[in-house]
């Protein structure tokens, strides 16, 4: 990926291609190819249903690394954007009352400077008319996910996250 992929986010993050009006991060010739598109099935233990808009590999990847770990601000309209689409698809079967996010350890939103799940999330809500509430806190002396091996980050994450006195939920 070139850096001005990273820096310019008005290209196709996989192609180069300038982006067209409706599309965010990855072209819509890309998108076809279905390398990006995530149209299989999946479950989440414990959730009534799960759906995702993109694969998380290659260009989707780095573009998310840019926004969460280089400050790209400029992909959190194309992430709620994809994430917008997905969520529009189950509106009738899911009825959300609220969209919320995941919180950063404080440490990490010093860091960041911001939530980039938050971010996201309030751009989504404000899409649909819905609230966007801040209804979990991240239990403190939780390991950051991406430096834990694929098989220990299922536990690491247990019990990192609890629901908020006063989230109305």
């Amino acid at each position: 990926m070139r850096l001005r992929q990273l820096w310019f986010p008005s290209v196709c993050a996989a192609c180069g291609a300038d982006l067209q009006d409706g599309e965010h991060i990855v072209c819509k010739n890309c998108l076809e190819r279905d390398e990006y598109r995530l149209d299989a099935p999946f479950s989440v233990r414990g959730a009534d249903g799960a759906d995702a808009p993109l694969v998380y590999k290659d260009a989707v990847r780095c573009a998310m690394h840019a926004y969460k770990f280089h400050a790209r601000r400029a992909y959190a309209d194309g992430f709620a954007a994809h994430a917008g689409d997905c969520l529009r698809a189950h509106l009738d079967d899911w009825k959300p009352d609220v969209i919320t996010f995941v919180p950063l350890s404080p440490g990490r939103w010093m860091k960041r400077g911001y939530n980039q799940s938050a971010v996201v999330a309030r751009l989504v809500a404000g899409r649909f008319g819905l609230p966007c509430e801040r209804t979990l806190r991240k239990r403190l002396g939780v390991s950051m996910q991406s430096k834990q091996p694929r098989e220990q980050r299922a536990e690491n994450i247990r019990d990192a996250f609890r629901v908020r006195r006063n989230a109305g939920i």
